[in-house]
């Protein structure tokens, strides 16, 4: 008889995150888990201390994913924030189940925060694109940010709710609002130093 594999603590983090990602959070459970595993409970509580602290790892690791997929900026033909954008909303599009748990679930995602809290590294980064591709004056781009920001987020919840927008839709929203709101502030700008 061959030896049984042994189950790591990635294996287990790894098929709860599927099982969030094909049906929802709450699916996870260690009867659940186990048995997607091909194994006993034993070694789910031998890895975490308790079915709490194993969602909690799983809703980091979740949040870790969309992070990779929304800053990854490789077009060199499209702005860095703007791709951001797009890829903020593809993750809806593509892991609907994830985008809700992380924004529109009872589960509170750090990575939620970071879109519009100055302290916090994503913004920074996302601060120096917005400075790249605007020239927006540093203290504007707060404003902006958050206002793109909700209007992408708006557009985001209503793709991974089953909202069909086509790929061409998406991008001629995105830049209509960002031309719109870059105008804005910097009419704002304009008119700041006329009064």
């Amino acid at each position: 008889m061959p030896p049984i594999a042994k189950i790591s603590k990635e294996d287990i983090i790894n098929k709860a995150v599927n099982i969030a990602r094909c049906e929802n959070f709450n699916s996870i459970n260690a009867r659940r888990l186990a048995k997607e595993l091909g194994c006993s409970v034993q070694p789910i509580f031998s890895n975490f201390k308790n079915m709490e602290e194993l969602k909690n790892v799983v809703l980091s690791k979740i949040c870790e994913l969309f992070y990779e997929t929304i800053t990854k900026v490789e077009d060199s033909n499209i702005s860095k924030y703007k791709q951001v954008g797009l890829n903020y909303i593809k993750f809806a599009k593509a892991e609907p189940n994830m985008f809700k748990l992380i924004f529109l679930g009872n589960n509170k995602c750090p990575m939620e925060e970071e879109f519009v809290n100055e302290k916090n590294n994503y913004y920074l980064k996302v601060y120096d694109l917005i400075e790249n591709d605007t020239g927006l004056d540093k203290k504007k781009i707060p404003s902006f940010h958050l206002k793109m920001w909700i209007f992408t987020h708006g557009l985001a919840t209503l793709v991974a709710s089953k909202c069909t927008f086509t790929d061409e839709e998406i991008n001629e929203l995105l830049t209509s609002e960002f031309k719109a709101l870059l105008q804005e502030e910097k009419e704002g700008k304009i008119n700041e130093k006329n009064n």
